[in-house]
């Protein structure tokens, strides 16, 4: 009698034991089916994290050269016939230039930080080792011995940066003041000043800039 209660408990006990728990091999199977969703779940989340970062280098880069072809177009737009004296007295055109760079006389800009920015300002802009650098001289006219201006990288990551002037004639020329003729004066102010800023991935920009005080001719 006890044997045979002995066979018909058993089978039910073992049932019992199996539903109670997992087996080794579903253990290990959905263990691989957590690791591989983590997988996926973390690569998905690292591209949005590095495409996020890439956006916003990006957005940055694109900000910088708002700035720098702002700034520049701002400087030309606002040019004056105001040649100054350069170290040991030499006299400095209004606007001296090449392909590479120019330096100008222009108005500035008041503003609540800087309530005097409104004043006539010596502004340098200059292209070397891929980079465009503002200079922004502390007087204009400028003594031996006196403060100087502290060059600030502008833009980076620069291919190329070309300038060049409209003459009287209509021509361009790759320098101001041209050498000779009526424009070789130091208070004479091109018709128009061309700059191509080339900036890697980003690509190229191309503006012509026309002093306020330069009409028909």
């Amino acid at each position: 009698m006890s044997a045979v209660g002995a066979k018909d408990v058993r089978p039910g006990r073992q049932r019992r034991d199996r539903d109670a728990g997992f087996t080794l091999i579903e253990v290990l199977v959905a263990t691989a089916i957590f690791a591989i969703i983590a997988v996926v779940a973390w690569s998905g989340t690292s591209a949005l994290v590095g495409a996020r970062e890439r956006l916003a280098r990006e957005g940055e880069r694109l900000r910088a050269l708002q700035i720098a072809v702002s700034g520049l177009e701002r400087d030309l737009r606002q040019v004056v016939e105001r040649p100054v004296r350069g170290p040991g007295g030499a006299v400095l055109p209004a606007l001296v230039g090449d392909a590479l760079g120019l330096e100008l006389t222009h108005l500035g800009f008041a503003t609540a930080l800087d309530p005097n920015g409104g004043r006539v300002r010596r502004t340098a802009w200059r292209y070397a080792d891929r980079e465009l650098v503002r200079l922004r001289h502390p007087t204009l006219d400028r003594a031996d011995f006196g403060p100087r201006a502290a060059p600030e990288a502008v833009l980076g990551e620069v291919a190329a940066f070309r300038l060049r002037y409209l003459d009287g004639r209509g021509a361009w020329v790759q320098a101001w003041p041209p050498g000779q003729g009526p424009e070789a004066r130091v208070d004479a102010l091109p018709r128009a000043v061309e700059f191509t800023l080339e900036v890697d991935g980003l690509g190229t920009i191309r503006r012509v800039v026309t002093p306020p005080e330069v009409g028909p001719r």
